[in-house]
């Protein structure tokens, strides 16, 4: 009888945890991925809810005198400076898209250090929840990917670029395997953020729970995420190599990771045989092929190819403020060139790339934390926002990414803060 008001305290405890863990889950989920409700005119809520969290952030600014002054922050403000100067410089040519990249790197990492604070009820949780999220996601890809009914239902609720320039036609096309995920679409930008999702999630179990050991259900979160983003993209399969680093330099779970990676591939290797059963056979011979092109072609698969064929330009082709565009005006990529190098040195000029390139640098600095391990970490993710980079305009197509890794960055500083304290 003594234990039982502790026993029904734990379990209201528990229950709490729980439905803040679903909140803060799905409150992410939309902040991660800019979906656009019909019944919202279109409004992204990525934007609803950085507004929400603006709004807190302020409101703790002027009460709690909450500091949000980063190295990345400065450089990003100074970026956005120049880069003003670029779009002034060409304002007959006036790119939106490029008005909004300048805007909202900055912005988001000033409100950044602000929600790794309030979400870290524990010590990692921001790690966890930002996983979770791409878990949710991955669900519904894999979900919309099998059944064209229930992505055609999901679809009806969202506004779709692609279907206002393609019409209803998207939907029925090879195309509609891209209309897939929370926000109806997903590409190499969705595969970046699900496979750096799956990351921060490895890391949070690793090294903020109590025996830092994974079991059962982390493996299925994070198998799961990595199938989703090869759904998204082939491309992942430079995430899924540098996760692969991060689980065999683990030596509290290198057994079992090595355990559950082979078992993993096998069965990816039964789900793709099955694909032609359950998708039409049109769908499933398209994606089989797409799937396997780079191992059949090699450096001669049409995507390598394409991308290969833009690297044409040199440093003189270059000036140092920049066109200030992304896009040539008629929704095509600004000197047709979809290199992410390319694009930033295109509208930021020279002196922008690098002040950019500084930016992530910063915000990803592995030489900034004690232990090795830590920024073996930060390490990693750099490399891989860097190699990816050579494919596309990752740092604009998925600019949330400096949301996920500046959260790790202060979440890892954070936890060697705690532990100096506890030596």
């Amino acid at each position: 009888m003594i234990n039982e008001p502790h026993s029904k305290h734990d379990i209201e405890k528990k229950e709490n945890m729980f439905k803040r863990t679903i909140g803060l889950t799905l409150l992410t989920v939309f902040f991660l991925y800019n979906v656009k409700f019909v019944f919202l005119d279109g409004i992204g809520s990525f934007y609803i809810v950085s507004l929400l969290f603006f709004l807190a952030f302020l409101s703790s600014y002027r009460k709690e005198n909450f500091k949000f002054n980063t190295n990345s922050l400065k450089i990003s403000c100074v970026w956005m400076f120049f880069s003003f100067f670029s779009i002034l410089k060409n304002i007959d040519n006036f790119d939106p898209s490029f008005f909004k990249f300048i805007i909202l790197i900055p912005f988001v990492l000033m409100i950044t250090p602000y929600i790794v604070e309030k979400m870290n009820a524990s010590p990692g949780e921001i790690l966890k929840i930002i996983g979770l999220a791409t878990f949710l996601n991955a669900i519904v890809m894999i979900v919309m990917f099998l059944s064209i009914d229930i992505r055609n239902f999901y679809l009806s609720f969202l506004q779709l670029e692609v279907v206002d320039v393609l019409g209803k036609d998207a939907l029925k096309n090879l195309l509609s395997l891209r209309l897939i995920g929370i926000n109806g679409f997903s590409a190499y930008a969705t595969a970046f953020i699900q496979i750096t999702g799956a990351i921060l999630y490895y890391i949070y179990v690793t090294e903020f729970t109590k025996t830092g050991k994974l079991k059962l259900r982390n493996y299925l979160v994070i198998f799961i995420v990595i199938i989703s983003s090869l759904i998204a993209a082939r491309s992942s399969i430079a995430g899924i190599i540098a996760l692969m680093a991060i689980m065999l330099c683990d030596a509290k779970n290198y057994k079992k990771n090595w355990f559950y990676l082979v078992l993993f591939f096998v069965i990816l290797t039964l789900l793709f045989g099955l694909i032609s059963v359950l998708l039409p056979p049109k769908i499933a011979n398209f994606f089989t092929g797409w799937a396997l092109e780079f191992f059949n072609s090699g450096l001669k698969s049409g995507s390598l190819q394409k991308n290969l064929e833009m690297y044409v330009y040199s440093l003189s082709d270059f000036t140092i403020l920049g066109d200030g565009r992304l896009t040539n005006g008629i929704g095509g990529y600004y000197k047709e060139t979809d290199v992410g190098y390319f694009r930033l040195l295109f509208s930021s000029g020279i002196l922008g790339c690098l002040l950019m390139l500084a930016t992530l640098f910063v915000v990803l600095n592995p030489f900034k934390l004690r232990k090795i391990k830590n920024s073996f970490y930060l390490f990693v993710n750099l490399m891989l926002s860097i190699i990816f980079m050579f494919k596309g305009f990752i740092i604009y197509d998925a600019f949330i990414c400096f949301f996920m890794y500046l959260s790790l960055n202060l979440t890892l500083t954070q936890k060697e803060i705690n532990d100096s304290r506890c030596e």
